[in-house]
């Protein structure tokens, strides 16, 4: 009997029972997987004939998710543009991680409201939605966009993703609007899956070689032996990515004061509505990095607020705030003992040609209006043409490379400042 670990969860004592008599396989996460009875077997997402060969075999096949990773992409579509939409800067980090491989333009939303706005412009094929957001949740905005006027609105996909993925789910979210949901963590079968599925059929083209990938980077090891959060974990949810991996655990650590004291000013106005959404993202925040300690006492807390269970929350909130505490102090430290730093070279400004300023004014203002219309594509484009002058005996490269980098990370307001403050200070 193959049954998935949710499924299993459900009904654990009739697939206890029957386990007496029949092989029960439990098909589950890896990097999420539970421990299991005597007897019982697992069989690992991505779910391959060959693992269900060698399980009914009684063999062991293991396959390394980081290694196999590079071989799940199989297709590219760079003309697609995806919206991905979350109040937690870290699960948007996360996703946009993932999707990287794929050569889309990816567009970030933080809000509801925010991502009402940007499909105005009616150019974006298909919309990831977080569930549980504060004001305005993933449900009332899919509802507002279908109820929009057009025919765009009612046929544009919209995938919801939700961290409570239990049996029925799905027909609830069909019912609100979506199109499809996908449960957080996001598996990377099932990304593949979602985007070949909802992505126009013209838009898929063979894989563009990704850079990140084909230089293989290794795993910091090293945080494997920390108690607080498991590397090995985290960079699977990060796609295999070191530097992605890096690059969430520093934004979790940068944001975890202002974080925790959110939570705790939540908790003593017993706003519990509220705090529950917060613990709720911290939940799948600290899942995504591997802290699952962190995570699972941020799961029971929403559990008990959804339950009414007010008493527990008072009882345990203290140390949730400690231990977020010491994750954060532990990721820190991490970081600090893992910094590679890295000499920069210095632009030869005597082998740059000087740029006439009427053209360096149409560049960037080519570079913010692209920030404008969150095309990281277009602002790199103009700083590549840019980096071979100088102006004033500055070397352009360097000028911009900020701005090109937050515009990289979806900072498309920050990059469009960055190239602000640099006219400003030349006198534009």
């Amino acid at each position: 009997c193959f049954v998935d670990r949710e499924s299993y969860i459900d009904s654990a004592d009739y697939f206890d029972g029957i386990s007496q008599k029949v092989t029960v396989l439990i098909v589950q996460d890896r990097a999420d997987a539970m421990t299991l009875k005597p007897g019982m077997k697992s069989i690992y997402k991505p779910f391959y004939i060959l693992a269900a060969a060698s399980a009914l075999n009684n063999e062991n096949f293991v396959i390394n998710l980081n290694e196999h990773r590079e071989s799940t992409i199989r297709f590219s579509a760079p003309k697609a543009r995806v919206l991905i939409v979350d109040d937690n800067v870290i699960n948007l980090k996360v996703a946009a991680g993932l999707m990287r491989p794929y050569a889309m333009q990816i567009l970030t939303a933080e809000s509801g409201s925010a991502a009402i706005s940007m499909l105005r412009s009616k150019d974006i094929d298909l919309v990831f939605m977080d569930h549980m957001m504060p004001e305005m949740d993933g449900v009332e905005t899919t509802r507002i966009i279908r109820e929009m006027d057009g025919e765009y609105y009612k046929k544009l996909p919209i995938i919801a993703l939700t961290a409570n993925a239990v049996n029925g789910v799905r027909d609830m979210f069909i019912q609100s609007g979506f199109s499809d949901f996908m449960a957080k963590p996001i598996e990377l079968s099932v990304l593949d899956r979602m985007l070949k599925t909802y992505l126009p059929t013209e838009y898929i083209q063979a894989p563009i070689e990704n850079k990140r990938a084909a230089e293989k980077k290794r795993s910091e090891s090293a945080a494997s032996a920390l108690s607080l959060f498991d590397c090995d974990k985290g960079l699977v949810y990060a796609g295999g990515d070191s530097q992605t991996y890096r690059e969430i655990l520093e934004l979790f650590a940068e944001k975890s004061a202002e974080k925790n004291s959110y939570i705790n000013e939540l908790f003593e106005k017993e706003d519990w509505k509220n705090y529950v959404i917060e613990v709720h993202a911290l939940k799948s925040s600290s899942k995504s990095i591997g802290a699952d300690m962190l995570s699972e006492l941020a799961k029971e807390l929403e559990l008990a607020g959804k339950a009414k269970n007010y008493r527990v929350i008072k009882e345990k909130n203290g140390a949730l705030s400690d231990l977020y505490v010491r994750t954060s102090e532990a990721i820190t430290e991490y970081l600090g003992k893992n910094t590679k730093e890295e000499p920069t070279a210095e632009t030869d400004i005597s082998a740059l040609a000087c740029i006439e300023y009427p053209k360096l004014k149409e560049h960037t203002e080519a570079m913010i209006a692209a920030c404008g219309c969150f095309d990281s594509d277009e602002v790199k484009k103009n700083a590549d043409e840019l980096s071979a002058f100088s102006y004033n005996g500055i070397a352009l490269k360097d000028a911009f490379a900020k701005a090109v980098s937050l515009a990289d990370d979806f900072e498309y307001e920050a990059a469009a400042d960055e190239i602000r403050s640099f006219m400003q200070q030349i006198g534009g």
